[in-house]
């Protein structure tokens, strides 16, 4: 095994056939639409998608962002929940894909993609983002899916002890963003600390079962941001009704060493050590 090409010799994330089978290709429109979107997504370098695509880091930041904070339907329509102070950094994002933010209108801080959104739906979704039902009948199917962390993200995390030379800096780059993300989308304060929020969970039956993904995370954060000090202690599941609320409680002094040791915060006031709260002064670093 060459561990400088580790990445190089891993089949497409997505491949041209994984993305034709995302159509029904004996339907007059499933031919049209699914060879346009090849040569929509080839023109823009993006199909098939490799570890070595130029435009994957972009790739990854939206995919991220879809699995966290978005919605992929059942027609392959799509949106995303994007915070204002937020929106800046997936603007660069899309608009090095070929397309702009759209405001939906008819929600506050929703947005979708103005040009070719089905079409990085289905790429997207091939690379391991959930699609839900997307209609009332099924509101919660997104959390009746035994949801794990996107494919590619998971094997990076898998393989990276082993991955040398470049490929390394390209695993460091897509773990350390997708960590960025989710620490965007679903860290909010929570008393004296903050917590990472994930979803409800209605697809577990056990604790154990509710606690997979945000284990997942704490490994990944642990490869990529081991001085933070996050560990699977920190993991706490709520019983809500039918289902889980899982989350990974940030400690100030975690809070701390991610501002320290990676630049990741930005503490806009002096920490209150009588309390040990930082409150809501916590500014994401994009860096």
């Amino acid at each position: 095994m060459d561990r400088n090409n580790i990445l190089g010799s891993t089949e497409s994330i997505v491949s041209i056939e994984d993305f034709l089978d995302t159509y029904d290709l004996d339907s007059p429109n499933g031919q049209r639409f699914s060879k346009e979107g090849i040569n929509i997504l080839g023109d823009l370098e993006i199909l098939p998608l490799t570890f070595r695509t130029p435009k994957i880091f972009d790739i990854n930041i939206l995919a991220s962002w879809f699995f966290y904070s978005g919605c992929i339907g059942n027609r392959f329509n799509s949106s995303l929940h994007i915070p204002p102070q937020h929106k800046k950094i997936l603007e660069k994002t899309v608009k090095t894909l070929g397309t702009k933010l759209k405001d939906s209108s008819a929600r506050k801080n929703i947005f979708n993609l103005s040009k070719n959104r089905v079409y990085f739906s289905r790429l997207l979704h091939c690379a391991g983002v959930p699609q839900s039902q997307g209609d009332n009948a099924h509101k919660e199917t997104k959390s009746k899916m035994e949801l794990k962390l996107l494919p590619y993200i998971s094997f990076l995390a898998n393989k990276y002890t082993n991955i040398r030379g470049n490929d390394r800096k390209i695993a460091i780059k897509l773990l350390a963003d997708h960590c960025k993300v989710l620490l965007l989308t679903r860290l909010t304060p929570n008393y004296s600390q903050f917590k990472l929020n994930f979803f409800k969970d209605l697809h577990s039956t056990t604790v154990e079962e509710a606690q997979y993904l945000p284990r997942q995370i704490v490994d990944i954060f642990n490869i990529i941001y081991p001085k933070i000090g996050l560990v699977a202690d920190e993991i706490k599941v709520r019983k809500v009704g039918e289902g889980y609320e899982p989350s990974i409680s940030f400690k100030q002094e975690q809070i701390m060493n991610a501002s320290k040791y990676y630049g990741l915060f930005e503490l806009n006031v002096n920490v209150n050590q009588q309390f040990h709260s930082l409150g809501r002064s916590l500014t994401f670093k994009n860096k």
